[in-house]
């Protein structure tokens, strides 16, 4: 979604987390803007949302108290209004916006409730500020989300900066995982089939891209080349590894180069330049 001041969009939402901590121990957050934000080294695409899952799946009574203990701390901040409050029963979940009086930028509250599991890594992110779901989870959430919704390439984007830091992923224990943390809540069972799937879609650059991204047309090349090589890995169920350290190691030594003189002196992908430089070096 376009917005006008995306600077205003993420003070609102720091304005919401601080306000909400008190409910840390209750939820915790994922999605785009948890990944982006907050896991990420730096934001490479704009996401608006804040995404609340539970660590156990609430019966209604019990999510409606969530709810209505966020409504209560958000009314004790003067600055947010909110606009609507509203259930989403095939969703499992409540969402609320709220405007701020110092800027237009509206930002959505959701609670979500349907998972339960967290699989292999039990650890937080980011507890100083919200508590926030790990990569491995992260993973995990958006492989499903890839698959629920085909059209948008927000997901596969996101999957692109998820993997690049994670080394050796089994995709056979990778599968049995997603279907751990969702099939009991939701009693859907995904497959390399449905990834596969959805990977031949072509999916719609829906996204705005975060401002210190200064080589776009080098980053694009590489969510095109992703998407046919994760394609790829689940046809022929090899190891995932698209993190930077393997990828860029594996070139250098076919050059004889160490890998900052192969990024220095032959990667003319200039994304991928500035990236290593800045956070692999």
């Amino acid at each position: 979604m376009h917005r006008d001041d995306w600077d205003s969009v993420f003070k609102n939402q720091d304005k919401i987390l601080e306000q909400l901590k008190p409910l840390n121990n209750k939820m915790f957050l994922a999605g785009g803007t948890g990944l982006q934000r907050f896991v990420l080294p730096t934001a490479y695409r704009n996401s608006e949302d804040l995404d609340f899952f539970l660590e156990k799946v609430c019966n209604k009574t019990e999510l409606d108290e969530i709810k209505n203990q966020i409504l209560d701390l958000m009314s004790k901040f003067p600055e947010a209004k909110l606009v609507n409050s509203k259930w989403i029963k095939d969703e499992l979940a409540w969402r609320m916006f709220y405007d701020f009086e110092d800027n237009d930028e509206t930002v959505k509250i959701e609670i979500l409730n349907f998972t339960c599991n967290r699989v292999k890594d039990f650890a937080f992110v980011n507890e100083d500020i919200f508590r926030t779901e790990n990569l491995y989870n992260l993973l995990l959430y958006k492989l499903k989300a890839l698959c629920d919704r085909p059209d948008t390439i927000k997901d596969l984007f996101d999957l692109y900066f998820i993997l690049r830091d994670l080394q050796e992923v089994n995709i056979s224990f990778l599968i049995e995982d997603i279907n751990k943390k969702f099939k009991a809540a939701i009693g859907i069972e995904y497959s390399k089939e449905n990834i596969v799937s959805a990977l031949n879609h072509r999916l719609e650059w829906d996204i705005e891209i975060g401002e210190h991204v200064k080589h776009l047309h080098g980053l694009k090349l590489e969510i095109e080349s992703f998407q046919e090589k994760l394609k790829s890995a689940f046809e022929n169920n090899i190891i995932l590894d698209f993190s930077y350290k393997t990828r860029i190691k594996e070139k250098a030594q076919e050059f004889g180069l160490d890998e900052n003189d192969y990024i220095d002196i032959v990667e003319d992908n200039q994304f991928i330049v500035d990236e290593w430089n800045r956070y692999y070096k």
